[in-house]
């Protein structure tokens, strides 16, 4: 039986057996490149339009197809052995 545990700031707080730290790196050095873009624009008042959220959605419903598709066959592979 696997007994979890119900103090939710210890669940949040979990670092080992995540991937967080393969990532951490990246994420921060992506975080601190938003921002900066963020803050450059800003400050000179730059409109990209919504050419940006257009290629976000199309890229991730084409990683949430792929992911799906990816589910259905290990779903099938399972179910068929």
């Amino acid at each position: 039986m696997i007994l979890y545990s119900t103090d939710w700031a210890q669940v949040i707080s979990t670092y080992s057996g995540t991937v967080w730290p393969h990532i951490r790196t990246k994420w921060i050095g992506f975080t601190i490149y938003s921002m900066v873009a963020y803050l450059v624009s800003f400050e000179r008042s730059s409109n990209f339009g919504s050419e940006g959220r257009t290629i976000l959605f199309s890229t991730m419903s084409f990683l949430l197809i792929f992911r799906a598709n990816a589910a259905y066959a290990r779903y099938w592979l399972c179910r068929c052995t």
